[in-house]
Formats: structure tokens, sequence, C-alpha cells
């Protein structure tokens, strides 16, 4: 038999994932699922409380309570999540502690730390390993990225002393292994050290598809560099900028950058440009690839193919009547589209993520997404396809590795995060699994899946597994912890079975609106071992 899975196909009724946070970041699980990182603001402690959530291939959520991120400080801040290519993530963030009051400003120490957490939710590196035993304020930006294995490269900036713009800074970078060493000393690789702080930001790092990584340095200085270090934290090359943007490596060692130099002080040109892996320019001079935009327009994606042509998706806030294009780039720096490129939709909006679907593109903009060949031809209408209708903000998207991608969303308070599955075609939450199937891929001792339909009105079905022969009892109860009624007391063989709730108690009578926890309890009939297991579910009238 199949399960239909939790994802929603109404773009009107996505998928309320948790009724409670608001949304930071996401990442790919490696397994067509996603981690999610959501918080709550924290009232007693006047600060936001971080979570790690797993949501599986299906829509359904691995854990019933989100694990906690926690450091050795007050609060963590400006989580960052990347796969750790294992299954799992690793999580960087900023671990707060409360120095003193300075009226009008609350000081706070910023040490920048990270874990690994595995498929399950387990931090496998305790409170998290530091990126440097400095005693330096670490605040207030970072960059982190894959080192290609299953450890990561982090750069990041350190105040020397002060307040105001009379503090000094230090740019670090450092790689941290699988196992949570430092490998380029207790305090990193030190890039440069200032006077003033602001003459400097944090440097951006790339991966350069060599376990290693590229560096922009000095990223609103005249004195600026692209730089390529080894794995090992050596210096390969260094090279002058010539446009500042957005870097992709090029498969052979070197890389593409996307990006413009300025013209005045709200307009830049958009120009590409390539290096090759000893450090040299390719082409005699930046292409030219628009004249004049708004300089806070944004590069939103790059994707380097293997027919070695740059793919670019970007955002032009000066264009009167399209807000984003797509655009791709030979090998020798010829345009396949004309002039600014192919905008992807028809009327003005603002795209947040380009996602490879097999040999197409989507675009996702808001709450739309669009499909588009290479050859730039738009699959989708002028309008594309819904996500999801109605409010939702700071939408993040990951490739489901299917063609697909996993949207989530929140709505800017405090009532949870939301989430929608899209695949290759544009539809939505078109994944079916079998029973059979779904058990396969979860920890072998027993196992309570989610209610489903959850929300419910007026019969749910509860799916669960046993490992052997046991003594099973199912039981409903309310919030309270009162017993509602109970639905399986007997010896069950080892395997899959369903049992339907009409939502009515023991006595047969229909039960109100609200949450309802059901619970299961089984004794080995050979080992005698205990299982137990709990899980919630809505009726709603």
């Amino acid at each position: 038999s199949f399960l239909m899975c939790q994802w929603s196909n109404d773009p009107a009724n996505s998928l309320h994932v948790r009724n409670w946070g608001g949304l930071f970041t996401i990442e790919s699980d490696g397994s067509s699922g996603v981690f999610v990182i959501f918080g709550t603001y924290c009232p007693e402690g006047h600060h936001w409380c971080v979570y790690l959530d797993r949501l599986d291939k299906w829509g359904y959520l691995m854990w019933d309570d989100p694990i906690p991120i926690t450091g050795e400080g007050d609060a963590v801040e400006w989580p960052q999540l990347i796969p750790d290519g294992e299954g799992g993530v690793l999580c960087a963030y900023y671990d707060k502690t409360f120095i003193e009051y300075i009226p009008p400003v609350m000081v706070y120490d910023y040490k920048l730390r990270i874990n690994r957490y595995d498929s399950l939710g387990t931090a496998l590196w305790g409170q998290g390993v530091k990126v440097s035993t400095d005693t330096l304020n670490h605040g207030y930006s970072f960059y982190m990225i894959s080192d290609g294995s299953e450890g990561a490269f982090v750069s990041w900036r350190g105040f020397i002393e002060g307040f105001g713009d009379d503090y000094g800074a230090k740019n670090s970078i450092q790689h941290i292994s699988g196992n949570g060493e430092r490998l380029w000393g207790e305090e990193g690789i030190l890039i440069n050290e200032t006077t003033t702080h602001s003459i400097f930001s944090t440097f951006p790092i790339y991966e350069d598809d060599d376990g290693g990584l590229f560096l922009d340095y000095g990223l609103y200085s005249d004195s600026s560099f692209y730089r390529r270090y080894d794995e090992s934290g050596n210096l390969l090359w260094e090279v002058p900028k010539r446009i500042k943007g957005e870097i992709i490596a090029d498969r052979t060692g070197g890389f593409v950058v996307t990006g413009g130099n300025r013209v005045d002080s709200y307009n830049v040109t958009l120009k590409i440009d390539r290096v090759n892996s000893t450090g040299d320019y390719i082409w005699e001079e930046p292409v030219l690839l628009v004249d004049s935009i708004l300089s806070n327009s944004k590069i939103i994606g790059l994707d380097y193919g293997e027919d070695s042509v740059t793919t670019i998706y970007w955002n032009n806030l000066l264009h009167p009547d399209y807000y984003s294009f797509f655009q791709r780039v030979t090998y020798d720096g010829q345009k396949l589209f004309e002039g600014y490129g192919v905008p992807p939709f028809d009327v003005n909006l603002s795209g947040n993520k380009l996602i490879k679907s097999g040999d197409d593109y989507l675009i996702i903009a808001g709450s739309r997404v669009q499909k588009i060949t290479k050859e730039g031809e738009i699959l989708w209408g002028g309008m594309g396809y819904p996500i999801w209708e109605g409010v939702g903000y700071f939408p993040e998207s990951t490739s489901d590795l299917n063609g697909g991608f996993i949207a989530v969303w929140d709505d800017l308070g405090s009532v949870g995060y939301w989430a929608q599955q899209v695949n290759s075609e544009g539809e939505l939450g078109q994944v079916y699994v079998s029973i059979d199937e779904y058990f396969s891929n979860q920890p072998k001792e027993i196992q309570l899946l989610n209610a489903f339909p959850n929300p419910f009105n007026p019969v749910t079905n509860i799916i669960f597994d046993i490992p052997e022969l046991s003594d099973v009892k199912l039981t409903i109860y309310d919030v309270l912890g009162r017993e509602i009624t109970e639905l399986v007391n007997t010896n069950l063989n080892g395997g899959i079975h369903t049992v339907r709730w009409d939502g009515k108690d023991k006595y047969g009578r229909n039960l109100s609106s609200g949450m309802y926890i059901y619970r299961i309890n089984a004794v080995s009939k050979e080992s005698e071992k205990q299982y137990h297991e709990t899980r919630k579910m809505v009726l709603l009238r």
C-alpha cells in the first residue's frame, strides 16, 4: 500500500510545520529532505532561542521536538548550515555572552563556533568547537563553506580593542576537520590586521573544487586581490581584482567572477571575468554584460556547466519592467542572449534562487517558480507556477536532488514556519511512498509515523512498525495527560500496522477540536526489551 506524503498539493494550504518561531536558514539533508534552523524570541533572556529541525523527503518531521542549538554563552545568533557529506550538517554560529551595560548599549562578546549534527540530530561536538582560541570579539559576520569532505572552511573578523570607529580588526581563516579539529593552528591563518575596522569587512570565501578555497581579499578596498589557498592553508597565488563580485569554480582549478565596477554613487556596470588554475586572467579584459545597473542589484545564482558555459541569474532594480534576468556566457566570453538577458517573468518579481533541474533551470522569485531551458525558452508561462498563496517572508529553497526543490518560509511573526515541495514539473507535493519504503529509511527500533491526515476531520490513520512479536498498547491522551481512549492492547507480530481513529473517546462521544497525544508502548516477547514513542495530532471540527 502507498501513503500520500505530508506535503500539500494546494498552494493556499501549505504544510504548516511548526506553529511557533521564525525561520533562519535551511540546507539539504542529502536524502531529498531538508534541515531547518528556526528560532523564537526568549523574553527572559532578551535573545533568540535557536533550534534545528529536519523534514524528510515526504514532509514528515524526523523529530517530535526540535534540537536546541547551544554554546557556552547566554545565546546563539546568526546560524549558518552546510552539509557534512554524511547525511548531517555543520552549523556555525555566534556564541553570545553578556559583558556589561554601557548606556545606552548592551555590550556582548561573540565567539564563533561550529558544531556537527548527524542525521538523527545528535550534536557530535558537545557545545561546539571554537574556530580560534584567541580572546578577540568575533562579531559581526562570517562565511562558512564545505571543504569537500566532512569539514568546513571559515572566514571571520575579530575586533582588537575599544568601541566605535577607533578599534582595529583582524581577518582570519580556519579549516575545521570532520572530527572538529582546528587544522590551521589554534588561531587560524591571519589574513590581515588593521587599526581602523571600517576599512575591511569579513572576506568572502568560495569552494575551489579541489579541496581548497578562493578568498576575496579586501572587499571594499582599492588594494584588493583574489587568492587561492590549498587544503593545508598554503597560499598558491593571488591576482589583483579587475571586478568585484560573486565567484564560482570552473571545474579546472580556476574560477569565474561576475559583478560590477562602480560608475557613480548609485550605479555599477555588470561584468564577467575568468581566472585560470595558476592565477592568470584568461580574457584580455572583463566582458561587459550590462553598462548600468543600480549598485544594490544582486547576483542571485551562478552555475558552471559541463559545457563550460556560465549561467547567471541576477536582479536589476533599475530596469523599468523586469526585476530579474537570466543570462549565459560561453567559455570565451560570448553572451548567448542579447541585452540584459531573458526575463523569467512578465512582471516585476525579484528573484531569490537558481536551481539546476536536469538540463534546465528553476528560477524562484518569492512565492512563484519558473522553468527555463539553457537556450532561454520560458516553459511555464509569463507568471510561472505558484509555490504558495498568501503571506510569506524570508523564503529559502534547496534542491530536492530529484530536479525539484523544497521551499521554506515564515510569516514575519512568531507562529512558525511553512514548507512546500515542488517537483521538476512545477507540481506541488506529488510525492508518494510505499509504507515499506518509509520504514526502511528509519532506524530499526519501534517507529511511530505521524498520523495522516494531520490535522484531520473526522478520521485519521496511525501507522507503526515494531521489530518483533510484542505486547503493544496504543493510547490517545489529551494535552493534560488524561487518557481519552485505548486503540490497541494486544500481542502483535513484528512488522507494519495501521490503526484508524475516528476522533471519539472510549465512550463513543465525539471530541472537540484541539491537540491530542498518541503514545505507543511495546514490550518484546523474546527479549523483553521495552519500546515507547509519542507524537501529536490535531483534530479540526
